[in-house]
């Protein structure tokens, strides 16, 4: 009982095996003549042509039409064929270049002249074997060469051509500012493209990019499939006779990019043209810049806070930045900055100094009714509790020094013996023109001795002394 099982299971294996192949296993014959269409295939290896009449290939099964794939080896009525998705005796890009012909060849659209079969059938003998032979079309059996059929094969060629333009963005990375519209212009090719992908649309042949956050995205473009013939390309492959190709649609088409949305920014560091740090009383902070597109016009303003202004988010394209306010206490730099952001440097950044409001101060001394040029007399510069510096007067009883915006006092620290002292005073730096400070002392007065006590005259110097 048990060898019956195994051999019932055996044969019931054999049966399904059997079944399988044969249904795998298809056989094409020679169909229909065309009329007046003669076809001529000339052997480089042997110098020899082989001419016929154009016809018809079928699947015997199917009875749907096929095109040979190896013009010099012959076809052999009975033969077993398999499907297969690459015959081994073309190229990737020589077999995709021929299912474009067969799909675009009869019954594509107004192809419906059986011409349009023999036309194709021509332009894939020439596609796969052009390196072993020469085929044509000819007036006669066997006759003279015709172009009668050449504007067929452009026609072809034009719809290939046309299937076969590339999207300019296809694999490509495409950079944007975060936040921008970006417009690609593409043409017609577009038309047999849609998307689902919300981040961008397509019409009138533009790519049309919305804003977008920061971050990357992938966009995949599906080419509208045309359902022509309503059936698949297949392949047949057959160890006896030439290989087979039986018209069918295209597989379908994508075209995929990236977009990369990014941040950019203009950053501007503002720095006193001597010392980086802003001098006496004036301020880097609060200058203001303004920035101009290609075209001229005002695309925004930076203001400078802690000595730095920062623009985020700018679109590509060159621009000319100005300064129209400078801080306090500070020239005006007159200067243009002209600079391009691209996806290549999508930011820029400068240091931008200004010269600080400076004056010089001379201070001229005398003392005496002679008003005579009083020497080595010490003058402190005070900033509120801090001595910034202490200038002397020379022989000429001058003194002088340069002072940056602000608000100073000065103060005599010495005078000639029997002189008085000044008063402190302020001066105010708001502007570079020199400025000259005539200064004067007077003689202390010397108490008259005679009409008064000693006791009197003690006293009176005490508090002169004290004052």
């Amino acid at each position: 009982m048990k060898k019956k099982i195994i051999f019932l299971i055996t044969l019931l294996t054999i049966i399904l095996v059997g079944k399988t192949v044969h249904a795998e296993e298809y056989t094409f014959y020679e169909a229909e003549y065309l009329d007046k269409m003669y076809m001529n295939k000339y052997e480089y290896a042997t110098n020899t042509i082989y001419y016929q009449r154009a016809r018809l290939f079928r699947n015997s099964q199917t009875k749907e039409i096929a095109y040979c794939m190896e013009p010099l080896r012959f076809f052999q009525e009975g033969s077993i064929y398999t499907r297969t998705n690459a015959p081994s005796t073309l190229s990737e890009e020589k077999l995709n270049r021929i299912k474009k012909i067969a799909y675009f060849g009869w019954r594509y659209k107004d192809h419906y002249d059986a011409s349009w079969y023999a036309v194709a059938q021509m332009m894939i003998w020439r596609e796969s074997s052009s390196d072993i032979g020469d085929y044509y079309f000819t007036d006669t059996l066997n006759g003279q060469r015709t172009n009668a059929f050449d504007y067929q094969m452009d026609e072809i060629n034009q719809l290939i051509e046309s299937y076969d333009r590339e999207i300019p963005v296809e694999n490509q990375t495409i950079t944007l500012v975060e936040g921008m519209t970006k417009e690609i212009s593409i043409g017609d090719t577009l038309d047999f493209y849609t998307t689902d992908n919300s981040e961008v649309t397509l019409e009138n042949g533009v790519i049309k990019i919305h804003p977008l956050e920061e971050g990357e995205y992938t966009i995949t473009l599906h080419r509208i499939q045309e359902i022509v013939h309503g059936m698949p390309m297949e392949i047949y492959e057959s160890e006896t006779s030439q290989n087979m190709i039986q018209r069918g649609d295209l597989d379908p088409k994508e075209v995929s990019f990236k977009i990369k949305v990014i941040q950019n920014h203009i950053e501007i560091h503002k720095t006193d043209e001597e010392t980086d740090t802003p001098q006496g009383d004036a301020s880097l902070d609060g200058a203001l810049f303004e920035l101009y597109d290609e075209e001229g016009n005002l695309y925004d303003t930076i203001e400078i806070i802690q000595q730095t202004g920062i623009l985020t988010s700018i679109p590509f394209g060159t621009y000319t930045l100005k300064e129209v306010s400078p801080g306090i206490g500070y020239e005006l730099n007159k200067q243009e900055y002209t600079f391009t952001l691209s996806e290549e440097n999508p930011n820029y950044e400068t240091t931008i100094s200004n010269k600080v409001i400076k004056k010089k101060i001379i201070l001229e001394k005398t003392y005496g009714e002679e008003n005579k040029p009083e020497e080595k007399i010490d003058f402190q510069i005070w900033k509120q509790e801090e001595l910034l510096d202490t200038i002397t007067t020379d022989e000429e009883g001058k003194a002088e020094i340069i002072l940056p915006y602000g608000i100073y006092i000065i103060k005599q620290a010495n005078t000639t013996e029997g002189y008085a002292l000044l008063e402190p005073f302020t001066i105010i730096i708001e502007n570079s023109e020199e400025e000259i400070i005539s200064l004067h002392d007077f003689k202390i007065p010397v108490p008259d001795t005679s009409s008064i006590s000693i006791l009197q005259y003690i006293l009176h110097t005490i508090v002169m002394i004290l004052c």
